[in-house]
């Protein structure tokens, strides 16, 4: 097994053990969470547009995302004039409204989610935070 994949398997492994602790502690019925996990993502499905700025500076960012034929949630982010959102974000997590990844040796975001909006921050490695929000397409 490829190293992502055995890094994605991993990742899963951790899901679904956590899944099952919460079940089994009767705090959310696996079901249940599968309905409020499915309603999230669909609306982070499709792509999104804003601008990451740095003082005088701005980037045109777009986010896309897909869920795979096993039903899993993606993402890619990038920027309009490099050919848009085509680096794959990782650990991505999202819980009740909030959305967090990671995007390997560039850095994090965070962010709360609405129906046609996401407002949060980019953490680049160097640990600088711009603020980034991000429209539905």
């Amino acid at each position: 097994m490829g190293n992502a994949q055995g890094q994605s398997m991993r990742k899963y492994l951790k899901a679904l053990a956590l899944v099952i602790a919460l079940a089994a502690s009767g705090c959310v019925s696996t079901s249940d969470r599968q309905i409020y996990d499915d309603l999230q993502h669909s609306a982070l499905i499709g792509e999104w547009t804003g601008v990451m700025s740095f003082g005088s500076r701005s980037l045109d960012i777009q986010w896309r995302f897909e869920r795979t034929n096993s039903g899993q949630l993606i993402g890619y982010m990038g920027q309009v004039d490099r050919g848009g959102a085509r680096i794959s974000m990782d650990n991505l997590i999202v819980t009740d409204n909030e959305l967090n990844f990671t995007i390997n040796g560039e850095g994090s975001y965070a962010g709360q989610i609405s129906a046609t909006e996401v407002v949060g921050t980019w953490t680049d490695e160097g640990l600088v935070q711009v603020p980034l929000n991000m429209n539905k397409m």
